[in-house]
């Protein structure tokens, strides 16, 4: 109810708590302003919004995601999301019924510019945040994401900025961790006729035991990279500052075939061979495009 009234300079302020949903929030066509964010708060504590009333769907096309937000200029601080079915919070542009990557190019005014902190993502059925469908300049700002399992046990991340990701998302001083899948992942793919060449910036980022269950139990079908740098199918620019591997199942920070930027600064890497005897701390091993670099700088 508050989100249809609420304008743009306004502040929906939530109680401390425990709020159980048993279907998705959509937050869609009720932009703030770039001096006047819509703010969702909770003041003195943490709101927990916990989706574990949701109806069961299979992982593949799920569309319960707990907190779909594919409006622009909004201020998240201090609300949880957990138990979803599917994402804990999608930020994205909407694709109209029946539409086409071409509709979704047009709708300039959604899932930009905003500003998600101090939240915590856990215990959702994929990715704790996800952004896509050209979801750009968002700032994800020391946020939490574990625990994260989908139904194989092999497919959720903490965070997820990839598929059709627009430009300049940012995370700094996030936090990923035991999720079934990576801890960062921003697999590009080609699917949709969306461009690549996206930037996205890690600063001051973790990312410790992903690939694994819980602290102890290996996801025997995760991939368990601590950063994902891309795919195959493009090239995207990542930028990593201060950011900790540590732990993963697999590689702490992988190329996965990206040929795009991968530039690092004052970054760390273990691995421990108890987890699996080809972890990498670093892995980088494949051709980049003439017009990219990758340059590493004081990394250990």
């Amino acid at each position: 109810n508050a989100i249809a009234i609420v304008e743009p300079g306004m502040t929906i302020c939530m109680k401390a708590g425990t709020y159980v949903y048993d279907h998705r929030i959509n937050i869609d066509n009720r932009n703030g302003e770039p001096d006047a964010y819509i703010k969702l708060m909770c003041p003195d504590g943490r709101a927990i919004l916990d989706f574990s009333a949701m109806p069961y769907h299979a992982h593949s096309n799920n569309p319960l995601q707990g907190v779909r937000l594919t409006s622009s200029y909004w201020h998240f601080y201090r609300v949880d999301i957990c138990n979803a079915s599917d994402n804990g919070l999608l930020i994205e542009r909407n694709k109209p019924t029946g539409g086409s990557s071409s509709d979704i190019v047009a709708l300039t005014e959604q899932g930009h510019d905003n500003i998600i902190e101090e939240c915590n993502f856990y215990k959702n059925g994929d990715t704790g945040l996800q952004i896509k469908n050209l979801g750009a300049d968002n700032y994800i700002i020391n946020c939490d994401s574990y625990l994260n399992c989908d139904e194989d046990e092999g497919d959720a991340d903490g965070f997820a900025p990839k598929i059709s990701v627009g430009d300049g998302n940012y995370f700094f001083g996030c936090r990923a961790w035991c999720n079934s899948d990576d801890g960062w992942d921003v697999f590009y793919k080609k699917d949709g006729a969306f461009g690549d060449n996206m930037t996205i910036i890690m600063d001051h980022c973790i990312s410790y035991k992903n690939g694994f269950l819980d602290e102890n139990t290996v996801a025997p079908k995760g991939n368990g990279n601590g950063f994902k740098c891309g795919s195959n199918q493009g090239a995207m620019n990542v930028y990593l500052n201060h950011c900790l591997a540590i732990s993963n199942k697999a590689k702490g920070f992988d190329q996965n075939h990206n040929s795009g930027d991968i530039i690092m600064n004052n970054c760390t890497g273990m691995t421990r061979t108890s987890i699996d005897a080809k972890s990498y701390s670093y892995r980088i091993y494949e051709a980049i495009a003439s017009d990219h670099v990758v340059k590493l700088t004081n990394c250990i």
